[in-house]
């Protein structure tokens, strides 16, 4: 099979979506399916791999880690034809997805779009009405799904949610899954030695980009709390971004600054050591499909505290592999007070996300995968020449805006 991907986030960008698809692809390559990536081009970094397709992109755009690729690409529709795929499986509805749109319907084969984000989340980037653009992407993704084949959701409560917004085609639950090769026999020595982190310490460790939708100020004021109990507490938090500096200021605000690690990023070795180092993995989130840390987290048996999400409980089992929370900083501390004062339940909650994590690796996620693909190509593809009216759709929601204010 000859697969096709279109993606607006790629290495060097760290993140969920590259590493499912980096995930995926490594699976599908093992099974002899030929793979074609297409993704915005970065700044100074140079692929070694033939079958990666860089797009022209504006880079940091808007001041992000974001790079903006332009919207149409002789190279790219000519390397598409040359490649001739069996079907195309975006990862976005915008942009180099709505490229890999157009290129596949019009050749007529199926498009396959896993929907990896919940975009009105991000609205706040935006320069302008924050409700309005979250109404406008909601109806341009919704759009954009019912013009694919099939759409991947990461997790049950995405499909709920992709449902209730009148999306109508046909929604199959593939989370990514873990290759749990790479947490064979982890090295849990590792963090403390590299960190000079004393043996009766005990470790929370946080991995992810250090940014406003990831509910930070939250977590950092739960976990200060924790430690105001717990002395011998030490939080470990891996990640990028541009909140960096405001969460030094609140760990600095909260007296636990000289208790907080900041590493920045890390190699793929590194995050499973860092995860195995720990004693428990802390995520407030409310922005996420599937929170693949999680996952991870749980293959190298760390257990979660994490706060009642989308895209989380589906991973997270209450009181069994880890403990949910209310968005209350009162009830999150007392939680990770609560697991950490258990050995006999870190011990339990442990085999337990070991449990799950063999449940979803990756080679199972892509066999369903793969599987999906095939049913695809036993039928023809939707219409030719699709068309999301963005502008259409704007105007018609400023009218109402307008109606509404008048």
């Amino acid at each position: 099979m000859k697969i096709a991907i279109f993606t607006n986030t790629f290495r060097p960008f760290v993140g969920g979506v590259t590493r499912s698809i980096e995930t995926f692809v490594r699976e599908y390559i093992g099974r002899g399916h030929q793979v074609h990536i297409f993704a915005p081009s970065f700044e100074g970094h140079k692929d070694q791999e033939p079958w990666i397709t860089r797009v022209a992109a504006i880079p940091r755009f808007n001041q992000t880690d974001f790079s903006l690729p332009l919207p149409f690409s002789f190279k790219v529709r000519s390397i598409f034809e040359k490649f001739n795929p069996d079907l195309v499986h975006v990862q976005h509805p915008f942009f180099l997805g709505e490229m890999g749109m157009h290129l596949g319907k019009n050749r007529g084969i199926p498009i396959v779009l896993t929907y990896h984000t919940q975009y009105e989340m991000y609205s706040h980037y935006a320069p302008i009405d924050a409700d309005l653009v979250k109404r406008w992407i909601i109806n341009v993704c919704t759009s954009f799904c019912n013009l694919c084949d099939l759409i991947v959701a990461p997790s049950d409560d995405i499909r709920t949610m992709l449902i209730s917004r009148e999306v109508k085609t046909r929604i199959e639950v593939i989370p990514t899954g873990i290759d749990l090769s790479l947490y064979r026999n982890p090295d849990r020595q590792w963090l403390r030695e590299t960190f000079g982190i004393k043996e009766d310490d005990m470790i929370l460790v946080h991995i992810g980009r250090l940014a406003k939708e990831k509910n930070l100020e939250f977590l950092f004021k739960s976990v200060a709390k924790a430690m105001r109990i717990r002395k011998n507490l030490i939080f470990f938090i891996a990640g990028l971004g541009d909140l960096e500096t405001d969460l030094r200021k609140a760990a600095d605000q909260f007296g636990i600054l000289h208790r907080v690690i900041f590493h920045g990023k890390m190699n793929p070795e590194e995050l499973v050591k860092a995860y195995a180092g720990g004693d428990l993995f802390v995520f407030s989130s409310l922005t996420e499909t599937q929170g693949l840390v999680l996952l991870e987290s749980m293959a190298a048996g760390t257990p979660v505290v994490a706060v009642d999400a989308p895209g989380v409980r589906d991973l997270v089992e209450d009181g069994v592999n880890g403990f949910l929370t209310a968005e209350d900083s009162d009830g999150f501390s007392e939680k990770i007070l609560l697991f950490l004062s258990s050995p006999e339940k870190r011990a339990a909650f442990s085999k337990a996300a070991l449990k799950n994590a063999e449940e979803l690796s990756s080679s199972n996620m892509a066999e369903r995968m793969l599987n999906e693909y095939a049913r695809l190509l036993q039928k023809p593809s939707s219409a030719l020449n699709p068309e999301i009216h963005h502008f259409k759709i704007l105007k018609g929601l400023l009218q109402e805006s307008v109606r509404k204010k008048s």
